[in-house]
């Protein structure tokens, strides 16, 4: 075999070790291109469509494996029922993470579109039941005036424990006198979701309601008038009380069927535009009484103008004074 001279052996070495090199070289870039080849960590994936039926957006909506807390965290609100709203994937990295989670552990697309669906799922009875329940607590007006109705009402979460678990109603949330919000909690040993529960209420009260049709700044009389069991927006705001109507006058014209509140009717003026009247002029002990012209409607203890009558001996255009109504006929100045 014949001998290798000093360059060759050289040679020889270095094409090992530059082996050795390459191989080493070729594992640094396949770790920074496959960062997962450090941890194998199987990712929760996340939809790139989905639906839900209450009013919040949670991870495990879109993500139907993230459970506990990671599941629990809330994304945002839902849109409108029928409608949809896209969340982006930098939006759900941000709300994982201040929820306290890595988002590193959620496979994402650039969006996600979640579509709001309306009306009752399966299996929500214990739901409505225990939100039905908090909400005629929470009522100012009589319960036997309330309907409450289910309008969005998600399914009964699921748990990997087996058992029924206990479901309680936090206080309800009264958007308006038509729509409560119930957040429901839903155990079953160390596990928890929550969900919100929307009803619909129809609130029913006997109420003061046009019997026939009543022309602007018509006088409302007995038979102007009746009471009926109508839907209201809430028991303040309209008129109990026939006696709160009559006698007073329309604001504007009021169709048949009217449900009548207090920005309905005002008091009625004693004293009418144009009237004659008697003008009480009083200066300290000394007072002068004549005649004149309301030039505005009023109403007893209401200041108005009045139009005195020319005085025959003085020339010139009529004069004009401020007094106080004493009565349908009588207009006091200077008192």
């Amino acid at each position: 075999m014949p001998r290798l001279n000093r360059q060759d052996a050289r040679n020889a070495r270095f094409g090992k070790r530059g082996f050795k090199y390459s191989l080493s070289y070729l594992g640094v870039l396949g770790v920074l291109a496959f960062p997962s080849l450090l941890n194998a960590a199987p990712r929760i994936t996340v939809r790139t469509e989905a639906s839900v039926a209450g009013r919040t957006v949670r991870l495990r909506d879109i993500a139907p494996f993230a459970n506990g807390t990671l599941g629990d965290v809330t994304l945002g609100a839902a849109a409108l029922p029928g409608r949809s709203c896209k969340i982006t994937a930098g939006e759900i990295r941000l709300r994982v993470r201040a929820a306290g989670h890595n988002p590193n552990a959620l496979s994402l697309p650039p969006a996600v579109t979640v579509t709001t669906t309306g009306g009752v799922t399966g299996g929500s009875a214990p739901l409505i039941k225990v939100a039905t329940e908090a909400v005629r607590k929470a009522l100012p007006w009589p319960a036997a005036d309330v309907t409450i109705e289910p309008a969005f009402v998600p399914s009964l979460p699921t748990f990997r424990g087996s058992g029924t678990p206990t479901v309680t109603a936090g206080a309800p949330v009264l958007r308006s006198s038509r729509t409560a919000v119930v957040p429901v909690t839903v155990a079953l040993g160390s596990e928890t979701r929550t969900v919100d529960v929307t009803l619909r209420l129809k609130v029913t009260a006997l109420a003061v309601v046009a019997a026939r049709p009543i022309a602007r700044h018509a006088v409302v009389g007995p038979e102007d008038v009746t009471l009926a069991r109508v839907e209201v927006s809430g028991t303040g705001a309209a008129l109990a009380n026939v006696a709160d109507a009559v006698g007073k006058r329309a604001v504007s014209s009021l169709p048949a069927g009217r449900r009548l509140s207090k920005s309905d009717i005002e008091e009625a003026p004693v004293l009418l535009a144009n009237a004659r009247v008697t003008v009480r002029v009083v200066a300290g002990l000394v007072e002068v009484t004549t005649t004149g012209t309301a030039a505005e409607e009023g109403r007893i203890g209401q200041v108005i103008r009045v139009r005195l009558l020319p005085d025959p001996t003085r020339p010139g255009p009529a004069r004009v004074v401020r007094g106080r109504v004493e009565s349908a006929d009588t207009v006091i100045v200077g008192e």
